[in-house]
């Protein structure tokens, strides 16, 4: 966006990978300080054909400094790049069962967890089969 009010304040460019602000990029807020949990920024949303920029904050975690987008190596990578939600559930459910395996008592509780994990997954993969074509 030419000519915004914002432009001075605009530091390096981020890409927002979790949050309210999944999937917009932006630039960190030169005019403001980091907190202990978050980092402000101005983000690019758009409103139906129009963008607005806006000052705001996200979590540390949920920004990445480098907003070039590295060709996907494996199919999996790529679903992760073209769905940003799916990428944001999966960075919140690894983050979730982290805090849980750090509760846990012992390495064969956390290996159990984890397992339980890869079980419903396969699961799921099998239900998707069944539907074939319309699996969408």
């Amino acid at each position: 966006m030419a000519g915004s009010s914002l432009d001075s304040k605009k530091g390096s460019r981020v890409k927002i990978i979790g949050g309210s602000h999944n999937a917009c990029s932006g630039w960190i807020d030169k005019s403001r300080f980091p907190s202990n949990d978050y980092t402000p920024v101005i983000v690019v949303k758009k409103k139906g054909n129009r963008e607005q920029e806006l000052q705001t904050k996200v979590k540390h975690e949920n920004y990445a400094r480098n907003t070039k987008i590295k060709p996907a190596v494996n199919y999996g990578q790529a679903v992760l790049q073209q769905h940003a939600d799916i990428n944001e559930l999966l960075n919140t459910l690894v983050r979730k069962m982290a805090q849980c395996e750090l509760s846990g008592a012992t390495d064969k509780s956390n290996k159990n967890f984890s397992s339980i994990f890869i079980n419903r997954l396969c699961k799921a993969r099998q239900r998707q089969e069944v539907k074939g074509s319309k699996a969408l």
